[in-house]
């Protein structure tokens, strides 16, 4: 597959079922992810990361962070809320237009 059918395909999914397309949960298909519901499994998830980091006594360094396929920003908002900035980047315009909608940290999550 290159990277224009690549492309294609992910903006599809962002258009049809984006946040199935972004985290399939069984019976969530058909566009019944809550927003709350979704967002909240992001902020969960890089919590466990952080706290598994502490644990091996890894320190994460202050700056900014970048989250490369970050599709609606389910992880983006997430790091936004632990870090200063937070850049999140895709290959979807559909996926990214949704990020930008639902960014809630202004220009600190871009």
């Amino acid at each position: 597959m290159g990277i224009k059918e690549l492309q294609r395909s992910w903006d599809q999914f962002g258009k049809l079922d984006l946040l199935w397309a972004v985290l399939v949960y069984t019976g969530k298909a058909d566009n019944r992810w809550g927003h709350q519901e979704f967002f909240a499994t992001g902020k969960h998830d890089i919590a466990e990361v952080l706290a598994d980091l502490k644990r091996m006594n890894m320190t994460v360094p202050e700056g900014t962070v970048l989250d490369f396929g970050c599709a609606v920003g389910r992880l983006t908002q997430a790091l936004a809320d632990e870090f200063p900035e937070v850049v999140g980047v895709d290959i979807a315009p559909s996926m990214l237009e949704l990020a930008r909608r639902y960014n809630r940290h202004g220009d600190h999550c871009q």
